[in-house]
């Protein structure tokens, strides 16, 4: 048989290894880093190896993609013809796999997994001989060592009946070479698992911590549960929080579980599917809080407290319990109440991302949900991000985002004292609060007893909002929406205009100097509809549609708003509308006039708005993506930077024209060995601000070795101050041993101060100078003159103030750095 060529040079499987992993570290212990190990085979296979005891612990829950673990590889045949890969996929008794990917697409199997290799891939068989397989093993009890592994084990004996996998799932991957098919590299390989088998209560003869009454479920009340209560591989618990099963309510997650259970019907697809599921892989390096919520947030809920116990709430149609009325309230106690919510600060587009399974397993956007009605109220778009790692399907992600685009309509809560009456009341249960604005369904988020006289008088309730048009009945669509954000006032006497506005001429004093604003003065208002006033000024000389700035007052605070500065001297016009938070409309004013008065700037601006203690920490903070203190390794960095990257690229999609960002990256990887370049570009525009950035990074890495450099200039600019700055900054790494350098150059304005400031900040270790001779002067930092010795560069400052003095912490030497 003729030489068989390598198949690869460093192998293309995306998979995080770990090999010797303790199960169980003591909590005692120091706990050890993973630590990098590189293995070559004969046939130039190249593989990296994670070992160490703080290799993390994964499994999958629900159907989700399995990072996996590279634990085994070996050659033989002849002339080494075969490789074999054990993958290890996740601890627990797992259901089973449902898809294995070859570069990110789903294979048709063929044969059976007890097959000698398992079944064997579709695409990669030729004339009737399959030259790729995979078999599973799900980590059932009993599970016993694979025989081809024991038998084809080179040398022999590196794989015995003794390497049995106990309560892990793994796959095999063999690979035979072929040329055509391989050429110098194999494919990228990947797989989609059915995840746990787990504790399902409603089930007959479900029994806690019997595993062969355990099934697999995609339910994220189930899932929820579990992970509560623990996620236990032969009685060792290896995933979870294990609470006890008193610290979580029954019946809460029986209803909670059976509504997750229920189905949806999606007109568009024309599909009907289980209203929500969770599933994706879990590991315990994970913070476990995170994963709760992000379950709630799989079923558009969230969760909280009764008798003590855990109840979750996944978004569901309400029956209330109850009804509470004004005259159950108790008098003489607070009440606190926000109706609505500040109308500019609801969205007006959900968009996102979600694990498509018609896209290969891969991240892919949903259809944004959009409400064209509240955006054009806003006057523009405001766009909220729900990237959803656990979705497979488009449908449920757009039914997700739908729910969120609908609850924010729905924001008002409640804090208010009533009669024994609300004492039955338990967190969760819903009721109907009769107000002036009408009945509202509202969810009892806390309640507390209320004393007097050693005796209980009633209860302080916690209330939010809720609407069961923000979630599909069962097997039916939504409840239409309402055509405003909100139920406005039931009394048809609103306040729609402003009244008793008036204004007159004010100067304010800053910073040495007095400015010329204006002030506006209204009757109060008591409407608890409207959130703000807004009052629009402009040159009496110009005109309102392109000289006009916009100022805007809290209605339940204020009866007055001080704005400028502005211009001295000069006739301005000025009107003012409220802001409700119903979108109902409303009328401007009359136009009034007024005339500013004079400015008056001393002759002398103090300096020093940048002290040397902020300059300093300024200084040692800076930091990139990829260069700076607290970054990490760069291989964590590029990562996060190409999340940001595809952030970024959404956002261009959804016309976001206040903000954009523009990443190029260039990367290089050999082994241990990485580097990368990155150039970006941000620019951020306001209504009352603008940012511009451009930064360009290098960096290099090899195991604890870290060197990186940075180039960045910042632009900004608001109604009073404009700064900008120009930094260069380089580090160099071993170990927690580092030295870095920086240079920057700034200047800022104050234009309600009247103050400027421009200044050289500078850190290092030591600074070398040269004089005109040639001639190098160096010090560690220790600057030659009789009257100032500047010890450490990183809290000192040299200024120039006016060009033609140097000014080294408050004194003007006669000569300076003698020498050079």
């Amino acid at each position: 048989m003729p030489q068989v060529a390598p198949i690869i040079g460093n192998i293309a499987l995306n998979l995080a290894i770990g090999v010797g992993a303790s199960l169980l570290a003591s909590v005692f212990a120091p706990q050890q880093q993973p630590v990098t190990q590189r293995v070559h085979t004969q046939r130039g296979l190249s593989f990296e190896l994670e070992v160490g005891e703080s290799a993390a612990v994964r499994a999958v829950v629900g159907l989700g993609r399995a990072t996996g673990r590279l634990a085994y590889v070996n050659e033989f045949g002849a002339d080494n013809e075969y490789v074999q890969m054990v993958i290890d996929v996740g601890h627990g008794w797992h259901d089973g796999m449902e898809h294995f990917l070859v570069d990110e697409k789903p294979e048709t199997l063929a044969g059976s997994n007890a097959d000698p290799f398992g079944r064997s891939v579709a695409s990669y068989t030729v004339s009737g001989t399959p030259y790729l397989w995979v078999k599973t093993y799900t980590g059932a009890p009993g599970q016993a060592a694979d025989p081809q592994l024991v038998a084809n084990a080179n040398p022999a004996g590196r794989w015995t009946a003794n390497h049995k996998f106990t309560g892990v799932a793994y796959m095999i991957i063999t690979v035979r070479f072929n040329a055509d098919l391989y050429g110098s590299a194999v494919p990228r390989f990947g797989s989609v698992w059915r995840g746990l088998k787990l504790h399902d209560w409603r089930r007959p003869g479900a029994v806690w911590g019997d595993q062969s009454t355990y099934v697999f479920t995609r339910n994220p009340a189930v899932i929820r549960l579990n992970f509560r209560r623990g996620i236990y591989v032969n009685g060792v618990k290896v995933l979870g929080q294990g609470f006890p099963a008193f610290s979580c309510d029954m019946a809460g997650y029986t209803a909670a579980a059976n509504r997750c259970d229920e189905t949806f019907y999606d007109p568009v697809s024309g599909k009907t599917f289980p209203i929500f599921e969770y599933g994706r892989q879990i590991s315990d390096d994970e913070e476990k809080l995170s994963v709760l919520r992000e379950i709630d947030q799989s079923y558009c809920g969230s969760s909280f407290k009764r008798g003590g116990a855990d109840v979750p709430l996944p978004a569901q149609q309400l029956v209330p319990v109850m009804t509470l009325r004004d005259i159950d309230r108790l008098a003489g106690e607070p009440i606190r109440v926000d109706r609505k919510g500040v109308v500019s600060t609801k969205k007006t587009m959900w968009h996102g991302q979600f694990v498509s399974h018609d896209s290969g397993w891969a991240e892919a956007p949903f259809t944004p949900r959009i409400n064209a009605e509240l955006e054009s109220r806003l006057g523009g778009r405001r766009a909220e991000a729900m990237n959803q790692p656990y979705e497979s399907l488009q449908e449920r992600a757009q039914l997700r985002a739908e729910i969120a685009l609908r609850r924010q309509f729905y924001a008002a809560t409640r804090e208010e004292s009533f009669t024994p009456k609300a004492l039955l009341l338990e967190p969760g249960d819903p009721i109907t609060r009769q107000t002036a604005d009408g009945p509202m369904l509202m969810v009892v988020e806390r309640i507390e007893p209320v004393m007097k006289d050693g005796a209980r008088i009633g209860a302080r309730v916690t209330l939010s909002q809720w609407s069961n048009a923000i979630v599909p009945a069962s097997g039916d669509t939504f409840v239409e929406l309402p055509s405003g954000p909100g139920v406005g006032q039931a009394n048809p006497n609103r306040t729609i205009a402003v009244s008793g506005f008036t204004v007159v001429q004010y100067q304010r004093a800053g910073g040495g100097a007095i400015h010329p604003y204006g002030k506006s003065t209204w009757t109060p208002i008591t409407d608890p509809n409207v959130d703000q006033v807004m009052v629009r000024i402009w040159p009496s000389a110009g005109t309102e549609a392109n000289d006009k700035q916009d100022f805007f007052a809290s209605a339940r605070l204020q009866n007055a708003l001080v704005y400028g500065p502005l211009q001295p001297l000069t006739a301005y016009k000025a009107k003012a509308i409220p802001v409700r938070a119903d979108g109902r409309a409303c009328v401007w004013t009359n136009v009034v006039e007024f005339t500013t008065g004079a400015e008056e700037v001393p002759a002398e601006v103090a300096d020093g708005s940048v002290t040397p203690a902020k300059l300093a920490l300024e200084l040692q903070n800076e930091r990139g993506f990829l260069v700076g203190p607290g970054v990490g390794s760069l291989a964590d960095a590029i990562s996060q930077l190409e999340i940001r990257m595809t952030r970024a690229e959404e956002a261009a999609l959804t016309d976001q024209t206040n903000l954009r960002e523009a990443f190029t990256l260039l990367k290089a990887q050999n082994g241990r060995a990485l580097a990368a370049v990155v150039v970006s570009q941000r620019a951020i525009a306001e209504l009352n601000a603008a940012f511009g950035e451009y930064k360009v990074e290098v960096a290099a890495q090899l195991d604890l070795v870290t060197a990186g450099g940075l180039f960045k200039v910042e632009a900004q600019v608001d109604p009073e101050t404009a700064t900008a700055t120009i930094m260069f900054k380089v580090r160099a790494q071993v170990g927690d041993t580092f030295g870095e350098s920086v240079l920057q150059l700034g200047a800022e304005a104050d234009l309600l101060g009247g103050t400027s400031d421009s200044w050289i900040g500078a850190m290092a270790d030591r600074l070398y100078f040269l004089a005109t001779n040639g001639a190098i002067v160096t010090q560690p930092f220790a600057v030659q003159a009789d009257f100032v010795k500047i010890t450490d560069l990183r809290f000192e400052r040299i200024r120039s103030i006016d060009g033609t003095s140097i000014e080294i912490n408050g004194t003007d030497p006669a000569s300076f750095l003698v020498g050079s």
